[in-house]
């Protein structure tokens, strides 16, 4: 354990992950505590009553070069011009020279080809800590299988997580309810439970949340809540609105188990097993996705966005508007945000974030060149039902289709 004191007030602690004890869940990094020297007992060398712990993913952990001073480093380079539209619209365009000392190498390497094939770059700045390059680039290549799928059936109704920090719950039992019904272990959609999943999927993680006043739910992991399922299953959700800090009714119910766990690279590896089941994606997220709208989230890229961290959601399908790809996703939010429940994500929009600080690092994944959808996930389907497309009604699919892209 590494202890450090900036000053005679705040005392803190950084855990590497080897000294975690074993029951500390998987994806945790470092473990912080920042804690007043006035607070502590007498008989402790200082402070005792933790202000706030961070459980970092180690995804998000960022190198010491890019956790820095980002309002600093922006006014050393960038001129009066575009720091003024950065603080007024939150994104502007900027040059590769512009652009140099603010990157990596392998950053400005694909800045550059970007430029080259004619895509013009933008800052995306929250005012505060993030900074990140964004542009719209290349459509990424689909198989004619691609247009034919849709599973808005399958995936079921929308669901509302309403202030629980579940997404990652909701969209991963909603990619085994839907594995089922294309493997015909189901007749049709059928619920499972995300307040089991809060409860017992990572168990050391309920704690009262700081943030979110009267919550012990917490952020995890798609994959890991299926690896859950594939250990010891999930059981059927027979309460819509629960207390997340109470254990739910189902813990003694009939669980179902997945085979095992599918993960995607990338984009192109997801869209091409798309037209055999839904996918489950991490979106990044900018404050305009909660609007309710048809329009195409553009992320980073859309003027006044600020990002926010990742939200889980479902790829069903991808359609074609004006001849961008955009992936149609199923949300847990309610009918409220997007077109009904469902976002419309870009496929063509890139980022990559630049720097931020200690503070926001955990809330932004490092990564050249990342699409608006990332960490691409699924349950593992049966060797003969891979290639089979779109089970179910053609007709009622088409409607479906119709309703929701007019």
């Amino acid at each position: 354990m590494k202890t450090s004191q900036s000053d005679s007030s705040v005392l803190a602690f950084s855990i590497p992950f080897s000294e975690l004890p074993r029951s500390s869940p998987s994806p945790v990094k470092v473990l912080a505590f920042s804690i007043p020297f006035s607070e502590l007992p007498r008989s402790s060398p200082s402070p005792v009553k933790v202000l706030a712990v961070s459980i970092v993913p180690a995804f998000h952990l960022r190198s010491s070069r890019d956790m820095v001073d980002v309002k600093t480093l922006l006014r050393e380079h960038l001129p009066s011009d575009i720091l003024a539209a950065l603080n007024a619209q939150k994104v502007c365009p900027i040059t590769l020279e512009q652009l140099r000392p603010l990157c990596s190498a392998e950053q400005f390497e694909q800045a550059r080809q970007a430029t080259e094939s004619g895509y013009t770059l933008h800052l995306n700045y929250d005012g505060m800590s993030v900074l990140v390059l964004v542009w719209n680039g290349e459509n990424p290549d689909t198989s004619p299988e691609l247009a034919k799928c849709d599973w808005e059936i399958e995936g079921g109704r929308i669901r509302n997580q309403r202030e629980h920090r579940l997404c990652w719950a909701y969209a991963s039992s909603d990619l085994h309810s839907a594995a089922r019904v294309i493997n015909e272990d189901d007749k049709k959609y059928k619920a499972f439970c995300p307040w089991y999943l809060c409860e017992c999927a990572e168990p050391d993680l309920l704690l009262e949340d700081l943030d979110n006043v009267g919550h012990h739910c917490y952020e995890y992991l798609m994959e890991d809540a299926l690896e859950h399922m594939v250990d010891t299953g999930i059981p059927r959700e027979v309460r819509r609105v629960y207390d997340c800090r109470k254990r739910p009714t189902t813990l003694g119910d009939v669980k179902y188990k997945i085979d095992s766990v599918q993960k995607f690279s990338d984009l192109r590896s997801a869209l091409a097993h798309l037209p055999n089941q839904p996918i489950g994606a991490d979106i990044i997220l900018c404050n305009e996705l909660w609007d309710k709208s048809t329009k195409v989230y553009r992320g980073p890229l859309f003027p006044g966005s600020i990002i926010q961290g990742y939200h889980s959601v479902i790829i069903i399908r991808v359609i074609w508007i004006n001849g961008e790809a955009v992936a149609i996703c199923k949300s847990s939010n309610g009918t409220g945000v997007g077109d009904k429940g469902y976002f419309r994500v870009s496929l063509s929009v890139f980022y990559s974030v630049l720097r931020c600080d200690e503070v926001d690092g955990e809330h932004v994944r490092p990564g050249d060149s990342m699409n608006l959808l990332s960490d691409f996930v699924c349950p593992r389907l049966p060797k003969q039902k891979i290639n089979i497309a779109c089970p179910g009604n053609p007709k009622e699919k088409v409607n479906n289709k119709r309703k929701r892209d007019a």
